[in-house]
């Protein structure tokens, strides 16, 4: 089953459950702003429905090498890429969010992130949170503590989309690509690739509700951890970010 979206003449076909739709989100999110319309527009009953089960954690369809493909990125052949996502909803709205995470100072953020750098923008950032133009990106790359896991230096790019709902209501979308693995300071595995994607759109009576999905290519060598425990551990860290942010967002 599709879902279907016409626009000037084009139509686009979006998988209609959950687990689907979120690669195709990831993948697609820098085309025609029809894919981010009828993605945006699919997501949001299946996020509301499903609100339970994934603040729990979601297994979401895995990453393909064709997948990757499609970005221009190279992986192992025949490789495919365990998904997580998970769900939760913030007391800040979306513009104020998307301020802050568009910015530079994020280890003033979040107390996990010891360094965060931005390298090298696409884009004007003013233009981008001022409505005025669609799309904004950067290079960046962050140090963060990951508790038993040691410390963690991940180079990525970031690409942020505003999206247009059918019914007139604005979204984000946000893609981050780490192809090139992660510094880490311990032997119970070995990082090398990851790959997130995250829809946030306003909530009816106020505040932001997200869609958090993350991909890891991730190779164990200690036996007591096992690659879902890693998955599902650094995704369901993001809901504690989020309360990191509005806590943030109501101090400044």
């Amino acid at each position: 089953m599709l879902l279907w979206t016409l626009v000037a003449c084009h139509v686009v076909e979006a998988p209609a459950d959950l687990e689907d739709l979120t690669v195709y989100g990831f993948v697609h999110q820098d085309d025609r702003a029809e894919y981010r319309t009828a993605t945006g527009d699919g997501l949001v009953p299946l996020v509301d429905d499903k609100f339970d089960e994934l603040t729990d954690g979601y297994a979401i369809t895995s990453l393909s090498a064709d997948d990757l493909d499609e970005l221009d990125i190279e992986a192992t052949d025949g490789a495919s890429i365990l998904g997580m996502a998970c769900a939760f909803d913030q007391v800040a709205d979306l513009d104020p969010i998307v301020d802050v995470i568009t910015g530079d100072d994020l280890e003033d953020v979040y107390e996990a992130t010891d360094d965060y750098e931005v390298f090298e923008e696409q884009g004007d950032r003013d233009c981008f949170l001022a409505h005025e133009c669609d799309d904004y990106g950067f290079d960046g790359s962050r140090t963060t503590e990951a508790g038993i896991f040691g410390q963690a230096v991940q180079d990525f790019h970031s690409d942020f989309d505003w999206v247009t709902l059918s019914d007139g209501t604005t979204g984000m979308f946000v893609r981050q690509l780490s192809p090139d693995g992660t510094e880490m300071n311990t032997d119970l595995f070995a990082i090398h690739q990851t790959y997130s994607f995250t829809f946030m759109y306003p909530k009816p009576d106020g505040g932001t509700r997200r869609l958090e999905a993350q991909w890891i290519d991730v190779t164990v060598v200690g036996a007591d951890a096992p690659i879902a425990f890693v998955l599902s551990s650094a995704v369901n860290s993001m809901a504690d970010r989020g309360a990191e942010l509005d806590a943030w967002i109501a101090s400044h």
